[in-house]
Formats: C-alpha cells, sequence, structure tokens
C-alpha cells in the first residue's frame, strides 16, 4: 500500500495535480474496473445503501435506536437521494423544515461547494507558497490543518493541538507523519522553513489524521471543559449550513446498550451532576468555562475514557498497572466473610460500570436454571437494566432463552434494602432469617415473555458463609491502573457458594417444578468490559453426595495493555474458587499466574484451570478446549480439620463435531447485524464468543490429613469466554 501511494503521489508532482483529487481519481477508476457496466455500480451502491438501512432498523429492534440516513452523489444532478432507516427517522426527515427533498438538494450542493473549496483551497496553498510571505505560509498552515481535522473527525469546531498531539483523542483522532526534527509547537513558534515543510507534508498525505475508537460522548461540539487559551472558538462564517452544533453528534460503537431503561429510578444512586432533569447530553455537560492558566479537574467518574486514563502517565511506565485481588493477601487470609453491604446494589448511574447479580441451579436430572439482572451504565447515558435467564434440559436438548431491557426499575423498593430489585418484568426480594437454618434468601419472581414465567426461591445454608476474597472493604477488588488506591477501573467478585433453590418454571403454558443445590454471584466491572480481560473461565459444580458438595472457580486473564510491568506486559491470569464439602465451606483459594511463569504442582495453595486439547472452531476461530481441568488448593476453613483441602474436576466437552454438554456457542455480537459487527470487530479489535457446557462430572476430593481421595458425582456447569 505504502508503494502503491508513492506512485501516486509522483505521478500527481509530475502532473501537477493535486495529490487528494488524484487520490480520488485512482479509487473511481478502480471502482469502475471492479464492475464492467454503470448498472452494475449503481445497483452495488444501491444494495449497499439497502444494507445499511436494514441494520438502522435491526439496531431500533435490538437497542431501540431511532435513525435516518441519507445518502447523495454530488457527482451526477441525475441521480435520486436514497433516505433509510426507521420508519420514524425517514418521517421525521421528511416532515422536518428544509428537509425533504429540498434539504437533500440542499445537501447535494453543500458537498459540491465545500469539496471545490478543499480541493482549491490546498491546491492554492502549496502552489502559491513559494511566492508567500512567512506570515501567509503561517496562516495557510494554520487553516489547511484545522479543515483536515475536522473533516476526520467530523467536528466542525475541532481545533489542532500543536504542542500535545496526544490530546487529539479528544475528538477521536491521531496525527502521524510529524516530522521528528520539527518540534511540537504552534507555527507561530516554528520558523518559516518548518511551516512550509509542513503543508508540504500536509498536502502530499504524509502528514495526515487517522480516525480512532469514537468516544462514547463524543460531540461535534467541543466540550466546555477542553476550551483553553489556545482553543479558538467558531466563528458565524464556519457555520455554513446554519445549523447549531448542539444539533449534531456522533455515536461511538459499544457492546454495552446506551438506551435508558423506561422509567428507571435507583433511589439514592449517585448523580453525575446536578442539573436540570433532562436527558440530553447538552443538559448533562458541566457548564464551567475554564480560565487561562486553571488546571482542568474532571469528575472522579470522568477521569477516563473507555478505561484510558486522562491524567499525566507514572513516571516509570514499567510500573505495574494491574493489581490482583489474588496477590493481595496471605494463604490464611483469602476468605473474607460477606457482610450486607457487599451484596447491596450500586446501580451507579456515571461512569462505565456493569454490574449483575446471577443465580444459578442445576435439579437432580441435570437442568440448567439461570436468572440474571445486568445493569450498564456507559459513560453519560443513562443506564440500561437488563434481566435474562436461560433453562436449558440436556434430555431434551431444548433450550428456553429470553432476554429483554426492563421497565420501571426500582432499587431499591419501598420497604426494603438495596439487596433487592424489581421492575414491571422481574423482582429480586432479599430476605433475612437470622439464627436460623437458613438465614438469607431471595425470592425471584419474572415474567420475561409471555410463554416463560419463573418462580424460585433460592436459599442460603447457615454453614456455608457467602465470601469474597480477603477481608474488609477492598477485600474483593482487582484494581487497573497504576494506582490502586485511585484505580482507573476495578474487578470485584461475591459469592453464596452453595444455595438450595425450590419453586417451578412455566414454559408455553406448563408448569415444571424446580429442587436442586446452586450458586449465586454479584459481580461488578468498574471499566469497558472489553478491557478487563482478554478471556474469562467460570465452573460450578454441584452434588448431594457427601452430604452436599460445591466448587466453583472464576478466572479472567487481561488484556495486553495491564500487567505487573506496566502496559504491554497484559496476560496475567487471575482465578479465585472455593469448595463446599458436607455442607461446609471447606476452603477459599486464589491464585495469579504471570505471562511466563511456571507453576508449582505440588503448591499448597491452588486455584487453577487448564484447557486441554484445544482445536479450531471455524464458527469462532477460536481454539476451543476438548477437556477442561479446574483444581483448587487452600487452607481449611473447617474447624474439627486442619490442614490443606484439595479438589479436582476434569469435564470432557468433545469435539468441535461432537461437543458433549454444549448448551450454546453465544455470538456476543450475534444481535447486530454483520457489517456492523464486522465494523465493531474492526474498531474495538474484540469478537467475544462464550462456549457454554453442562456435563455430568466427578469431584475428586482430598481431605486433610488423608490420602485416600473421595469423590462426589454430580454436574458441572462450566463457560469459555473469548474476547481478543
Amino acid at each position: 500500500m505504502d508503494k502503491i501511494m508513492a506512485d501516486i503521489h509522483a505521478f500527481s508532482v509530475k502532473e501537477s495535480r493535486s495529490f487528494d483529487q488524484t487520490k480520488r481519481d485512482v479509487a473511481r477508476w478502480h471502482f469502475n474496473q471492479l464492475f464492467s457496466l454503470q448498472s452494475d455500480i449503481h445497483n452495488y451502491t444501491y444494495s449497499i445503501l439497502v444494507n445499511v438501512s436494514n441494520i438502522l432498523q435491526s439496531l431500533l429492534a435490538v437497542l431501540d435506536l431511532e435513525s435516518f440516513v441519507l445518502a447523495v452523489n454530488p457527482q451526477e444532478t441525475a441521480s435520486q437521494p436514497f433516505l433509510g432507516g426507521t420508519m420514524k427517522g425517514r418521517e421525521f426527515w421528511r416532515g422536518m423544515r428544509n428537509g425533504g427533498d429540498s434539504g437533500a438538494k440542499a445537501f447535494k450542493e453543500y458537498c459540491l461547494r465545500t469539496e471545490r473549496s478543499d480541493i482549491s483551497g490546498v491546491s492554492a496553498a502549496i502552489s502559491c507558497s513559494s511566492k508567500q510571505s512567512s506570515k501567509n505560509v503561517k496562516e495557510e498552515l494554520y487553516d489547511a490543518v484545522r479543515k483536515a481535522l475536522r473533516s476526520v473527525s467530523g467536528i466542525r469546531n475541532a481545533e489542532m493541538k500543536w504542542t500535545n498531539h496526544d490530546r487529539l483523542f479528544t475528538y477521536g483522532v491521531y496525527l502521524v507523519g510529524w516530522p521528528s526534527d520539527i518540534p511540537l509547537k504552534n507555527p507561530s513558534s516554528l520558523k518559516a522553513n518548518q511551516n512550509k515543510r509542513l503543508l508540504e507534508l500536509l498536502n502530499n498525505g504524509t502528514l495526515r489524521f487517522i480516525k480512532s475508537i469514537l468516544l462514547p460522548n463524543e460531540s461535534s461540539e467541543t466540550p466546555d471543559e477542553m476550551i483553553s487559551e489556545e482553543t479558538v472558538l467558531p466563528t458565524a462564517e464556519d457555520d455554513v449550513m446554519g445549523d447549531r452544533t448542539d444539533e449534531v453528534f456522533s455515536w461511538a460503537i459499544q457492546y454495552e446498550e446506551v438506551t435508558p431503561s423506561p422509567g428507571y429510578e435507583a433511589k439514592n444512586a449517585p448523580v453525575l451532576i446536578e442539573e436540570s432533569a433532562e436527558s440530553s447530553i447538552e443538559s448533562a455537560r458541566p457548564r464551567k468555562r475554564v480560565r487561562h492558566g486553571e488546571r482542568i479537574r474532571f469528575h472522579s467518574e470522568l477521569e477516563s475514557y473507555n478505561g484510558e486514563p486522562l491524567t499525566v502517565a507514572p513516571t516509570d511506565p514499567h510500573a505495574p498497572n494491574f493489581h490482583p485481588v489474588s496477590s493481595k493477601f496471605k494463604d490464611a487470609e483469602l476468605f473474607g466473610e460477606l457482610v450486607p453491604k457487599d451484596t447491596e446494589l450500586l446501580c451507579t448511574s456515571s461512569g462505565f460500570v456493569t454490574e449483575t447479580q446471577i443465580f444459578y441451579t442445576i435439579t437432580e436430572d441435570g437442568v440448567s436454571v439461570m436468572c440474571q439482572l445486568i445493569h450498564s451504565s456507559v459513560g453519560l447515558w443513562y443506564p440500561t437494566i437488563q434481566f435474562t435467564c436461560k433453562i436449558f434440559d440436556p434430555k431434551t436438548q431444548k433450550m428456553t432463552w429470553k432476554s429483554i431491557n426492563v421497565t420501571n426499575f426500582t432499587c431499591p423498593p419501598t420497604g426494603l434494602d438495596r439487596r433487592s430489585s424489581k421492575a414491571d418484568e422481574f423482582s429480586f426480594t432479599y430476605s433475612s432469617k437470622p439464627d436460623s437454618d437458613y438465614p438469607e434468601s431471595y425470592t425471584i419472581r419474572a415474567n420475561p415473555a409471555p410463554d416463560v414465567q419463573i418462580f424460585l426461591q433460592v436459599s442460603r445454608p447457615s454453614s456455608v458463609p457467602g465470601w469474597k476474597i480477603g477481608k474488609g472493604e477492598q477485600g474483593g477488588y482487582s484494581n487497573f491502573g497504576p494506582d490502586p488506591s485511585s484505580p482507573e477501573g476495578y474487578v470485584i467478585h461475591r459469592f453464596w457458594p452453595r444455595l438450595k433453590a425450590s419453586g417451578h418454571v412455566v414454559l408455553a403454558g406448563k408448569a415444571t417444578p424446580v429442587e436442586g443445590p446452586g450458586m449465586f454471584v454479584h459481580a461488578i466491572q468498574g471499566m469497558r468490559p472489553n478491557l478487563v480481560a482478554a478471556s474469562w473461565n467460570f465452573a460450578h459444580f454441584q452434588s448431594n453426595d457427601l452430604g452436599g458438595v460445591s466448587a466453583i472457580e472464576m478466572e479472567f486473564k487481561t488484556t495486553d495493555a495491564y500487567g505487573h510491568k506496566g502496559a504491554g506486559s497484559g496476560g496475567v491470569s487471575v482465578s479465585i474458587g472455593s469448595v463446599v464439602v458436607g455442607e461446609k465451606l471447606a476452603l477459599v483459594t486464589a491464585e495469579t499466574k504471570f505471562p511466563g511463569e511456571t507453576q508449582n504442582p505440588d503448591a499448597p495453595v491452588k486455584c487453577r484451570v487448564s484447557h486441554l486439547n484445544p482445536v479450531l472452531d471455524p464458527d469462532t476461530t477460536y481454539h476451543k478446549p476438548s477437556e477442561m481441568r479446574f483444581e483448587w488448593a487452600g487452607p481449611s476453613l473447617v474447624e474439627d480439620k486442619p490442614g490443606t483441602y484439595k479438589a479436582l474436576l476434569n469435564v470432557d466437552v468433545g469435539t468441535v463435531e461432537q461437543p458433549k454438554g454444549l448448551i450454546e456457542k453465544v455470538d456476543v455480537l450475534a444481535e447486530i447485524p454483520k457489517v456492523l459487527k464486522m465494523a465493531v470487530n474492526y474498531v474495538a479489535g474484540t469478537k467475544p464468543y462464550i462456549y457454554q457446557w453442562i456435563n455430568p462430572a466427578k469431584l475428586t476430593i482430598t481431605e486433610p490429613g488423608s490420602e485416600t481421595a473421595v469423590e462426589a458425582n454430580g454436574f458441572a456447569y462450566n463457560e469459555a469466554t473469548f474476547i481478543s
């Protein structure tokens, strides 16, 4: 590609043509060569636009987003404009003043006018530069860079950050091609020959802006907080179309749904900015005007975009920027018993925070029932609250899966604390009975669809306390960022490792009783999910043998950006888990594995998961395991059995062609149409898939002081998640 661009540049110089215009002509020529007939070109273009329109309509169904798209060809006066999108979006455009056909015509004329202006303006700047004064060259450079930045970023009042190019990320772009021998200074501080050289590099394409990942709260208007002494506010002359800048905005592609749940109410939830009750970005934006020389200080929840710090990087770039919970506590301090506050919902409405409560149940015949609440806060948008459930019968291979955005969400409901929540479609009601055999319980009621109803009572035995890794308020937290006391993000998990479930599910009018053991987890990710981990593994084993047995393990591996030696040292594995034997919590364990580290097979504390015999799955392009091995070891928590408990679980999940116990291969982006999904993969570098299995399994347990292992037969539900 570099050689091709060099050849095009050489040709444009030889022919005294604009490099940008030559590139356009070459692109048009190449496109014409791909399609022999002009009608083919029009048909192909039309099919693309139809696909785009279908994508927007799909987003309405999946994310409740209303939208429209208008496309015109400025070069063909006889061509008709294309209007697509949702019905409301199209009707909005047609009914808008100066919209409809006249608006499309005005848009075409505007495109022609600005294209001619851009081409003639840059070409004239270079052709006349040799005759211009130093002042004129400087002014031409200012203007050319400003136009290029605004063109690429799509932000009509964006301004160049001459002395700190890293700040261009606020516009979703970065600059390449700046010569190393020219200092990062304002053109007013550079020499005339340096300005002239920069202008030439900009014209030939060597110096250029490149689009990066869009910011989630990106607006086509410069936020007031970004205005400083070097910012030049746009004048009325910049407003070519006379439209309002606060009506121009762009969206980032993101995994979390950003549509606010109707009727959302989270009592005592943190408030980002106390403004009006309006729900627009404009009303939520702080209004403070920055004075000359004043240091900008963002709200604590806004000090990172997409998990990337806005503050100055640490002095040592190789300082640890990931602090795993599995390395924070001594072996004898790994067990931290849950307190009431630990299972209270945050329901935060600011920052990037995804919070979930999940209840898993496995019946005696292996039916798996999962109920989940997901509370997602995405930047400055209102939270999205979802209820999901999945019911799988391995005998019939029938799976029932429902996922809905709930309405009228409330936390806490009247008369209850923040461990309870409800919406029109579900309710999780916490109750406490101290000094009883089951001191804590939840009542789950859900009606996510007309043909699905769920009622479950899940109770925690008094002999099996809930746990997190480590005691105190910081127990359980893995922190991201160089300063663990002020992290850029965090992850925490809190568990009930064993519970008793009783109730029923109604599917298509048929009621089926649900009785069996299970587990509960309350998890929070305080940053964007694709920045937390490159992969996850999870398993929970349940059996009624030996008086009641449970084994759970959760592992995640960090992305390359977070590790024990700063950015680029990622791939750190964090594993936490527990084992219940005889309806008593026997051990809680945790382990950290750094890249390249060899683990001791006889370590007294172990928490490990291994993918055995991995094979390439062409459906996902990931190497899935054929078998998974989970290992536990740690100090005994049973008073009359001091020493070390150990446990081992091997689960055969089969091959790609002959899977065993496969519930589903979940394409996380499956609800997004293919074209948009490809864009997400490209922009975010992720293509997440979750493998879910449930199989009969055997847990091998070695109790303290015993050389003979005992076995418990039950069922193992496990997941392997690949993100990047």
